[in-house]
């Protein structure tokens, strides 16, 4: 069985293509994607925060079109005036459908739930800082599944992969957490992966590290680190001061690894990347806004997809640490 972790489940979602690939190599093994059910109220919620901000985004978009548009081209009515009141919470309820077909969703029982919050309140692992008590959760429902594990095609016994980018989970090595290794119950295999490249490496998907420049240079993957840097870097990015210039993302240091099949190239790219943003600063009077200079730093990691093609299908980009500075 493979426990994915919500940094990990938002590059697969239903109907993207490295969902497929997955499903595909999985079955092949004989592994189960799974998740549970707290991993799938925080996706829920994400998807619900990210509907009600670009409705908020797109309304506020019309409302500045409409202040210099001349009377005649000015938009009428709201840009979702065909929806029903509810459609950010009905299409909630969609997803997490999908969610539930896409994915066995393992609960969290009362007990594990309990262990969860003493382990934060203890500050034992995976609570190393106290404040992951989502994390021990997880963790404690993958061992749970662990208990039972699942059968290859010749009949060899699995182990059960918990697919998770978080750190309280990782240990120097990238592997499991030596901390974390005392839970494990007796004959069973828990292994940690950190990326979808790395479980397609593990289920036996021939994999390769890569120049990934082709990728990092183009104006897709650059659009998609500054779209998830926007997201957590307040409203500098979110251009609530009126963004007038923003220089392309500039690599730093990244490295690449990448596997084929099924007509789906994954492409798994980690680095750092620095960006200026020129924005005006807010002034009683509009003529006297100063141009205000921001070097933004970003350490982030994305999957792409590609199809047979080369052409760009996805772009996944987490953005992990994002440090602004004034110039």
């Amino acid at each position: 069985m493979i426990v994915l972790d919500a940094n990990q489940l938002r590059n697969v979602l239903p109907g993207k293509p490295a969902l497929r690939l997955l499903e595909a190599a999985a079955q092949r093994s004989g592994h189960t994607l799974s998740t549970t059910d707290v991993v799938i109220r925080e996706v829920a919620r994400q998807r619900h925060d990210e509907l009600t901000a670009a409705i908020a985004q797109l309304t506020k978009a019309q409302r500045d079109f409409n202040k210099i548009a001349p009377p005649a081209k000015k938009l009428a009515g709201g840009p979702f005036d065909k929806l029903t009141t509810g459609f950010v919470d009905e299409e909630v309820e969609r997803f997490k459908e999908a969610l539930h077909q896409a994915f066995r969703v393992l609960e969290t029982i009362p007990e594990d739930a309990l262990e969860a919050l003493l382990r934060e309140a203890d500050h034992a692992p995976p609570c190393l800082k106290g404040v992951e008590g989502r994390d021990a959760s997880i963790w404690l429902t993958t061992l749970r599944a662990s208990r039972s594990p699942e059968a290859a095609p010749d009949g060899k016994v699995l182990p059960t992969i918990l697919l998770s980018e978080d750190g309280a989970f990782c240990g120097a090595d990238d592997r499991l957490a030596p901390s974390l290794l005392q839970d494990v119950p007796e004959g069973a295999d828990v292994l940690l992966r950190r990326t979808v490249i790395a479980v397609m490496d593990t289920l036996g998907f021939q994999t390769q590290w890569t120049d990934v420049s082709a990728i990092t240079d183009s104006p897709e993957f650059q659009e998609a680190v500054v779209a998830a840097v926007a997201l957590v870097g307040g409203p500098i990015l979110l251009g609530q001061l009126g963004t007038e210039t923003m220089t392309p993302p500039r690599l730093e240091r990244s490295r690449g690894q990448r596997c084929q099949g099924e007509g789906t190239t994954l492409t798994s790219v980690s680095g750092e990347w620095t960006f200026q943003v020129i924005v005006g600063e807010p002034a009683p009077d509009p003529a006297e806004t100063r141009p205000l200079g921001y070097t933004v730093r970003v350490d982030g990691e994305a999957l792409v997809t590609q199809d047979a093609s080369g052409s760009f299908t996805d772009i996944s980009f987490s953005a992990h640490v994002v440090r602004t500075s004034r110039r």
